[in-house]
């Protein structure tokens, strides 16, 4: 008798986790389980402006408000996916959207943090994304492109540097901060790298890609 019950609750808590649980997140549980868990990527996306519907591999994931912190997806299998942002039009407005095919790297998470405008000039934001290298995993190696090509960055308060910059050394104990400015166009300020230092301490020997644009003021 005592058999049955338990075959019986089983079944009760099978039926449950395929109503109420994802099958992908089943598969992330397992893989958590079997200490897999970090083969998969992710997606954090921040809007800094307005409503965005976030797309990966054309299939809609969720919708970003500027009021919210941010839209995660998860899991994300390794390797390139295209990533598409579509904000909501009002009347008489009209937004071209963000497009890209971005590398997602196992054990990272890819970071856009985005305003789309009426134009791609009056569009800003920044992406940071990763490819895991051998290197020296004390440090993450950071490469900046900017648009326009010419501009100016500051880390941490410290002294300004000139973009395209490529293997910046980058510590690991603590998050870094930018201003990224260029004539005629609009600063832009922003963090990098997780909050908690056993978080950041895995990105070593990572080479980090960071892209910038930055929005046009209008003449």
């Amino acid at each position: 008798m005592k058999k049955i019950v338990l075959i019986i609750l089983a079944i009760i808590l099978a039926v449950f986790a395929a109503i109420f649980i994802p099958w992908e997140n089943l598969y992330v549980i397992r893989d958590n389980i079997l200490g897999i868990g970090e083969s998969y990527a992710s997606l954090k996306i921040y809007s800094l402006g307005g409503d965005m519907e976030v797309y990966l591999d054309d299939e809609s994931k969720g919708i970003v408000r500027a009021q919210d912190s941010f839209l995660e997806v998860f899991p994300i299998e390794v390797g390139e996916h295209s990533v598409k942002l579509i904000r909501e039009e009002s009347e008489g407005e009209f937004y071209p959207g963000f497009k890209r095919v971005i590398l997602f790297e196992k054990g990272f998470e890819t970071v856009i943090s985005w305003e789309i405008g009426p134009t791609y000039d009056s569009s800003s934001g920044w992406i940071l994304y990763a490819k895991k290298m051998v290197g020296d995993e004390d440090y993450a190696y950071l490469n900046i492109r900017c648009e326009p090509e010419d501009c100016s960055l500051q880390e941490n308060d410290g002294d300004n540097m000139e973009a395209p910059i490529s293997d910046l050394e980058l510590s690991l104990d603590s998050r870094h901060s930018y201003r990224v400015s260029g004539y005629g166009y609009q600063d832009l300020e922003f963090q990098i790298l997780p909050e908690e230092e056993e978080a950041r301490l895995k990105l070593g020997g990572y080479d980090l890609f960071l892209e910038v644009n930055l929005y046009k003021i209008p003449i």
